[in-house]
């Protein structure tokens, strides 16, 4: 829908709006930061395409828009899952079939470097890019790492009988992609009767609705006065005096 333009010009105002959006942006980077959510999450918040101004030809509307697809289950939660009853089987990128035909696929998990424990670190930025970490003894390139804790499921559903292996069990450390360090990760096998892989709920932490109640009445207040001056302007103008 066209927007009827304003009567007088309002550069202010506008001015006003785009210093706005962006603060709203800068304050919902700052939150989600300080409630430690996905750095995926943030990124989707940082991206050039997700402060839109003007909205449409609206030049007093703004949208800032969080482009990680997951992004809404961050603000809203999500119910919890069985993720190879989520999965299909015969359409998703990466399934393959076993020579029995059991479909499957392997699953990439990538381990931030700060999260990974200084003993199991210290070995793991030894690894070649054929070596992998495990509890057990160094043999072939299988490199023992000191202190690889058995996994604890966050869910009680994924306690499995047995599964004692710890999250970095067969670590590897493979060159990054963006050229700088290195990039350290391990990989899982499902199949459509996988036991485990229940992923937990997810509480909403409406990191968005919060960030619009907190900054509404500082964005009134700036735009309120910008339009102040930018009348103030016109009527000066209307009047015969210098704007």
């Amino acid at each position: 829908m066209a927007v009827a333009p304003f009567p007088f010009p309002i550069p202010e105002t506008q001015r006003a709006m785009m210093m706005a959006a962006i603060q709203v942006r800068d304050y919902w980077v700052a939150q989600a930061e300080a409630l430690g959510v996905s750095s995926a999450y943030i990124n989707g918040l940082q991206r050039e395409d997700s402060l839109i101004y003007p909205l449409g030809n609206d030049s007093l509307a703004a949208m800032i828009a969080n482009r990680w697809r997951w992004a809404s289950s961050v603000d809203f939660g999500r119910e919890g899952f069985h993720l190879p009853s989520r999965i299909r089987w015969g359409s998703t990128p990466g399934s393959r079939r076993s020579a029995r035909g059991q479909a499957y696929i392997i699953i990439p998990f990538t381990h931030r470097v700060r999260s990974i424990p200084r003993k199991i670190y210290a070995v793991a930025l030894t690894l070649q890019p054929t070596q992998r970490l495990t509890a057990g003894p160094s043999q072939g390139q299988a490199v023992h790492a000191p202190g690889l804790m058995p996994y604890q499921p966050r869910s009680a559903l994924n306690r499995l009988p047995g599964a004692r292996a710890s999250i970095y069990e067969g670590l590897r450390r493979r060159p990054n992609p963006r050229g700088r360090g290195s990039r350290y990760e391990t990989f899982r096998t499902i199949t459509p009767t996988s036991p485990g892989w229940h992923i937990p709920p997810r509480p909403a932490l409406r990191i968005a609705q919060v960030v619009g109640r907190e900054m509404l009445p500082q964005v009134q207040q700036q735009v309120e006065q910008a339009f102040a001056r930018d009348v103030a302007a016109a009527l000066q103008r209307q009047l015969g005096g210098t704007p």
